[in-house]
């Protein structure tokens, strides 16, 4: 035959059962760890966000001090052959004028038609030059332009990781929370079955047992 516990053996188990809903009672309440860590979550990608935003615009500035440097050789070159081409032009018109006055009619009609070849020859030269000038121009823009794109695309690849790690932290933390929520609630439902077992045994119910089911009585979800 089983023995009836005593009141002293009551007493102590009901205290048992209080201390453990009070535990659980006091997890499931206190979440101020989970937020405080939220919002440390949340300011550190913050300032990750602008860190980065600042390193980007730093990276296109300097791409575009880039741009301006390699396009100042070429514009300059091309005014210096400019000049230097006009400077020899002038002499050679010159040189040529000297010589036309000692010369007789063949000798001016021979220079008229060296005149015209070196006229083409001059012409056929610009249009070279123009050409070159053009294709190096193409060449530069074409390489800025590969290098700002894979700046844009590198940029928002960071920006995309960045957050896609937050995100999974904090989803992280929020399961977590959800999860400690779960188990301690179905801990205080089997709790309250018992301390509902040992409760007609003892009576009058003290304050702490009526405090105690104010405190559950909160939470419906624990409660049948």
């Amino acid at each position: 035959m089983a023995t009836t516990p005593s009141i002293t053996e009551l007493m102590c188990q009901m205290q048992q059962n209080l201390d453990s809903i009070n535990y659980h009672l006091a997890r499931i309440e206190d979440t101020k760890a989970h937020d405080d860590e939220i919002e440390r979550l949340e300011v550190e990608r913050q300032k990750r966000a602008d860190a980065l935003s600042l390193q980007i615009a730093q990276d296109f500035k300097e791409l575009e001090n880039k741009k301006r440097e390699l396009g100042r050789p070429a514009e300059e070159k091309r005014r210096k052959e400019a000049v230097e081409r006009a400077d020899r032009r002038k002499r050679e018109e010159r040189e040529l004028m000297l010589q036309r006055r000692k010369e007789d009619a063949e000798i001016v009609a021979r220079r008229m038609r060296e005149d015209a070849v070196r006229k083409a020859r001059m012409e056929h030269e610009d249009e070279e030059l123009e050409i070159k000038a053009l294709e190096e121009e193409e060449q530069i823009k074409t390489l800025l332009a590969g290098e700002e794109e894979r700046g844009k695309r590198e940029a928002a690849e960071k920006e995309n990781s960045l957050y896609e790690d937050f995100e999974a932290k904090m989803i992280h933390l929020e399961d977590e929370m959800e999860k400690k929520v779960v188990e301690s609630t179905k801990i205080l439902a089997e709790l309250d079955k018992k301390r509902k077992v040992c409760l007609p045994l003892i009576s009058p119910p003290d304050t702490i047992e009526v405090t105690l089911y104010n405190r559950l009585s909160a939470h419906k979800s624990i409660l049948p």
